[in-house]
């Protein structure tokens, strides 16, 4: 009986850990403030976020491109600040080689950096407004495959 009670224990502390984490929700791109590369043809992004543990998000973007394709991509950010293999935004796929470093430097911000075979290649910051209801995310990528900087500005839904 004792185990019983201490395993409901731990989910409810768990659970209420999980949920207490700001960023977890739905969020929809506001395509007039944002300001997007050429090559991100899309109408519409719904970027979910999912606690799995006390320090990883589960991240999962719905793009609607402007032909009228859907593509979903679910992503891990493990926050510990340590490199893990990255996955590529649009598809959710391994890339060969490549890493990501997230951290939450307080609990409104995060921020990775992405490297391929031990290069950076790029940065993603997360932030919260003080309120609550918007989320930006400011990418910007370094090295030989220059891109614009991309800023992604969401509302909480």
């Amino acid at each position: 009986m004792k185990i019983v009670k201490a395993f409901v224990l731990g989910v409810i502390v768990a659970a209420n850990i999980y949920a207490a984490d700001p960023l977890v929700g739905t969020w929809k791109l506001n395509l007039q403030k944002s300001k997007l590369p050429p090559q991100l043809d899309v109408t519409e992004i719904v970027l979910t976020f999912e606690a799995t543990a006390p320090d990883s998000l589960r991240r999962t973007e719905e793009f609607t491109r402007k032909n009228g394709e859907k593509t979903r991509a679910v992503i891990t950010l493990v926050l510990d600040g340590k490199e893990h293999t990255a996955m590529e935004r649009l598809t959710g796929k391994e890339g060969p080689g490549r890493t990501a470093n997230f951290r939450r430097t307080d609990e409104r911000h995060i921020v990775g950096v992405f490297k391929t075979g031990g290069r950076e290649t790029g940065t993603n910051a997360y932030t919260l407004s003080d309120d609550g209801k918007t989320l930006t995310s400011i990418r910007r990528q370094t090295g030989a495959d220059n891109q614009p900087d991309e800023t992604d500005v969401f509302e909480r839904q």
